[in-house]
């Protein structure tokens, strides 16, 4: 994977041929149960086990609180409580962290057009999410608002569907949240989003700055046991006036606002172009997946300019029964199938970021995180993430936290 990184950074460094492409179908972190059906676990009348009785009372909640009353309102939310017995630089001395509340609602105002809005609690902070209209057109779907750039796999999957309770340590690479126009499509095994956008809500306290104009091509052919996916995607982002950008990433631990890797704000940038690469498959109770970034910024007055990438890979398996799904429409994972008493999820992954470049030190981190996930119902899912930082140079810790891990456990629950 490092080498794919280097190549996506090669790429980076040279003109961008159709910088006129970007946008997702649809949010990546819209909670699920306003877009997915459940597929719940076998429950007979007569089974009262702890896991019938929450199913139950999932769906008798979301039968009150999903398209009733005049308005016709779909509403949903989503629920994340870390816990972790670990005291180091990973948590920074957090042991119990809120790490997401999320409310938000979706309203068919015709049979073509939707409206959705949500809003987040998040690590401490108060951020917009999607806030958007969406038309169908033709066999493509058009989305004009605050929404999510169609930029990396896991940054387009919803983060309540991830593996590992956080993302890899190069989502600090993607673009994010941001106000625009998007249309996607989906041909065959082919899917593409194209659009342009400014700057939107924040990403974890920072903001994108400038026009941005994205891309994302992806093949993926996908059966009942089976799904590949290859993709591509490319983000032009210029500025019109020279501007100070930052770029950090959390050690894969949220349970407190630590970055160990930290560029610091960089002044004069004049535009940053960034490109990545996708694979993942699915074969029956395994899967895999794996994504390279690069990032070039450019910067004013003759000050050199800088390169970051990062790259992962990760593993999983459902040892009883489950299997991770793939919705082919938007190219991304969505619920997991299978959910029930026996569904146990195990994973390991392999991710690495690297900050520094010219007289930047950012830092460049190594970290391997081995998770086991249970589902007990179509929305409740326990996760455990034990994250061990490999390597740490430079960066505002300076090595001081690496060979540290952390346990952390969470409860996640998508509310209504």
């Amino acid at each position: 994977m490092p080498a794919a990184a280097w190549l996506v950074a090669a790429w980076c460094t040279q003109g961008v041929a159709d910088p006129a492409r970007a946008t997702a179908a649809s949010s990546a972190d819209a909670p699920a149960a306003i877009v997915e059906e459940d597929a719940g676990p076998d429950c007979p009348a007569d089974d009262t086990s702890f896991t019938c009785k929450l199913y139950r009372f999932d769906e008798y909640a979301r039968g009150k609180l999903s398209g009733g009353g005049v308005l016709g309102v779909h509403y949903a939310g989503l629920l994340m409580l870390d816990l972790s017995p670990t005291d180091n630089a990973l948590t920074d001395g957090t042991s119990i962290q809120l790490r997401r509340l999320r409310v938000g609602f979706d309203r068919a105002l015709t049979p073509e057009w939707t409206l959705r809005g949500s809003v987040e609690v998040k690590t401490g902070r108060l951020e917009f999410q999607d806030v958007y209209v969406a038309r169908t057109w033709g066999d493509g779907r058009v989305v004009l608002g605050n929404q999510v750039e169609p930029f990396g796999l896991e940054r387009v999957t919803g983060a309540q569907n991830t593996i590992q309770l956080e993302r890899s340590l190069p989502i600090a690479l993607a673009p994010g949240l941001d106000v625009g126009a998007s249309y996607a499509r989906r041909d065959g095994d082919w899917y593409w989003t194209a659009g342009a956008f400014g700057a939107g809500s924040s990403n974890d306290g920072l903001r994108n700055r400038g026009l941005a104009a994205d891309g994302r091509l992806v093949w993926a052919h996908s059966g009942e046991d089976h799904v590949r996916h290859f993709g591509a995607a490319l983000s032009l982002r210029p500025h019109l006036n020279d501007v100070t950008q930052q770029f950090r990433s959390y050690p894969e631990v949220a349970l407190s606002n630590t970055y160990l890797v930290d560029t610091g704000k960089i002044a004069e940038v004049d535009g940053a172009r960034r490109g990545g690469f996708e694979y993942a498959e699915v074969v029956g109770q395994w899967s895999w997946q794996a994504e390279a970034i690069g990032m070039r910024l450019t910067r004013a007055n003759g000050m050199p300019g800088l390169m970051f990438h990062g790259s992962y890979a990760q593993l999983s398996w459902f040892p009883w029964q489950g299997q991770r799904r793939y919705d082919p429409q938007t190219a991304r994972f969505v619920t997991t199938e299978g959910i029930g008493r026996s569904v146990f999820e195990f994973s390991a992954r392999l991710s690495r970021i690297d900050l520094n470049s010219a007289d930047i030190e950012g830092g460049a981190e190594t970290n391997l995180t081995l998770a086991a996930n249970w589902y007990v119902t179509p929305r409740v899912r326990l996760g455990a993430n034990l994250v061990h930082v490999f390597d740490l140079d430079a960066g505002p810790t300076a090595g001081t936290a690496a060979h540290d891990s952390a346990l952390v456990v969470r409860l996640q629950y998508e509310l209504f």
